[in-house]
């Protein structure tokens, strides 16, 4: 699914003190407000003539629709229609992920209120709000099921959907960068370092593609990314090194296995915009083999057999 938005919807990312409890209530529950003599229900948040910006299960068979109520000399046109007179649903003809106008006219005064369109199969959700915070973005990736399709959604500091993309691939988390893109971290469920596939997808605020960031010389880890001031991108890996010699390492040898062993280094790489390696750091002579001794246990349950002998993962 593709995401719309318009550019007018960015927010500069801030720190939000604000939590998403769960997924469990619908967006489109929320009580209708009476402003003045116009009355409209159907919308998340409540209506409400000082906020702008809505989001609705909207068009043809959305429960519950989108109604308005009109009183008085006020009046409601919805786009480029005609005006609404009287009480009436509102339909407003645009396909999922677009915006579309509601502008109320009343005692000489006119205010354009948008509305964009949720997709029929947009998750539920619940939004409560801890304390004041000032105006940003931030991101919740998550998959309702084993059998769904995995979901990325920015939310406004009201907890109101400015953008969403759901992709074929596993999502490990998302975030959004300085310009106004969104990084995507994929993952194809096939354990550490086996999918060369795997990497950070760089989206633009229309939902297209622009680059994949990812590491060079080994499958990149996509548990990490830190943008820097000048837009690069910090990115890690477990970089594959020759067979070492591990007889002396105390909790290898309660193992048993071949005295040498396949070890990956933990590496940290600046990659720019053209995807070039600026700079490296790789753990290799600065942690020593002995000094990751609480990840045996990992080593132990989750790295694989080879027909050549056994291979290590450890710093």
């Amino acid at each position: 699914m593709m995401p719309k938005i318009v550019p007018t919807l960015l927010l500069p990312l801030a720190c939000l003190a604000v939590v998403l409890v769960g997924l469990v209530r619908a967006a489109d529950t929320a009580r209708p407000v009476q402003a003045s003599g116009v009355r409209i229900e159907g919308l998340y948040p409540e209506f409400d003539p000082g906020k702008t910006r809505y989001v609705s299960r909207c068009g043809s068979g959305a429960a519950p629709p989108i109604r308005a109520e009109v009183n008085g000399p006020a009046t409601v046109r919805v786009g480029g229609r005609g005006r609404l007179a009287g009480n009436g649903e509102i339909d407003p003809g645009v396909a999922a992920g677009d915006n579309f106008p509601i502008t109320v006219s009343e005692a000489g005064r006119r205010s354009t209120f948008w509305v964009r369109c949720l997709p029929a199969d947009f998750p539920d959700w619940e939004f409560e709000s801890l304390r004041p915070s000032g105006a940003g973005l931030f991101v919740v990736s998550f998959q309702a099921s084993a059998d769904s399709r995995p979901w990325v959604i920015v939310f406004d500091s009201e907890g109101v959907p400015r953008w969403w993309y759901s992709p074929d691939t596993r999502v490990l988390w998302a975030q959004v960068l300085r310009d106004g893109t969104i990084a995507v971290t994929r993952s194809f469920q096939d354990g550490y370092g086996q999918d060369p596939r795997m990497g950070h997808e760089i989206r633009s605020v229309s939902g297209g593609l622009l680059r994949v960031a990812k590491t060079r010389g080994s499958v990149t880890d996509g548990h990490e990314l830190q943008e820097m001031p000048n837009g690069n991108l910090l990115l890690d890996t477990y970089a594959p090194a020759p067979a070492i010699e591990l007889r002396n390492v105390a909790a290898w040898k309660k193992r048993r296995p071949p005295n040498r062993g396949a070890v990956v280094f933990a590496e940290i790489q600046e990659i720019d915009r053209a995807g070039h390696v600026v700079w490296r750091w790789n753990s290799r002579g600065h942690i020593k083999l002995g000094e990751t001794g609480r990840w045996w246990r990992s080593v132990r349950l989750f790295a694989p057999r080879e027909r050549s002998g056994w291979r290590a993962f450890g710093n």
